[in-house]
């Protein structure tokens, strides 16, 4: 389960300021259902977050999918979303597929747009 923290409009612009992002960006995406509808696994791949609905739950409107594309790596993929914390956060929603050995072209996943606190 998700940790959940109350945080001041103060914090809050710390937050934003440090990861270079408008408050419009948090807490913006689509249902995880909805984003799943117009982005599928290409043919071999397959959704690495496992059940979309215990991430909604955990995570509400904090994620975003992303289908791995030829040559992206776990880095590039964190430095293309500067939100997310680490690669280890990526490995950790993404336990339906092996992360750590590499990724699969065509497989989607699931980034967390919030940091870990």
């Amino acid at each position: 389960m998700a940790k959940r923290f109350i945080i001041s409009e103060e914090e809050k612009g710390d937050i934003l300021s440090k990861y270079g992002l408008v408050s419009e960006q948090m807490n913006q995406q689509k249902e995880v259902s909805a984003q799943m509808e117009k982005i599928k696994p290409e043919m071999g791949g397959k959704y690495c977050f496992g059940d979309p609905k215990r991430l909604q739950a955990n995570y509400g409107y904090n994620v975003k999918l992303y289908k791995v594309k030829s040559g992206d790596t776990l880095s590039g993929i964190v430095s293309k979303h500067p939100i997310v914390d680490s690669v280890d956060d990526l490995i950790r929603i993404n336990k339906s597929c092996a992360l750590n050995k590499g990724l699969n072209s065509g497989d989607v996943l699931a980034i967390l747009m919030v940091p870990s606190m």
